[in-house]
């Protein structure tokens, strides 16, 4: 009978999970966690370590994408800078040459 009511409990479990209401799931796990086998609460806890961990995976790697699109605009930029500054030289040079032969 336990291990019945636990199979019930970890199926709704999983689905309120599939469905990504983290509030939902916080209120279904504070009321039924308990109620659950050791086996079934072993379950649910390596689930939501799995879920955590993939989570701060994917964030790390949304934040190190950023980090490079970041960085590539900033080379685009100082690119740019370099290029505006070799023409404000060339044309200091042109007007001083052209200063020097008058």
């Amino acid at each position: 009978m336990f291990q019945t009511k636990s199979k019930k409990l970890y199926k709704e479990f999983e689905e309120l999970l599939n469905q990504g209401n983290e509030g939902k799931l916080e209120v279904f796990l504070n009321k039924n966690f308990n109620k659950l086998s050791d086996k079934f609460q072993d379950k649910v806890a390596v689930v939501l370590l799995k879920n955590a961990l993939t989570k701060s995976i994917e964030d790390n790697i949304e934040e190190n994408n950023a980090i490079k699109r970041f960085q590539i605009e900033g080379v685009k930029t100082l690119r740019k800078l370099e290029n505006l500054k070799k023409q404000v030289q060339d044309k200091k040079s042109e007007l001083k040459l052209k200063e020097s032969l008058n």
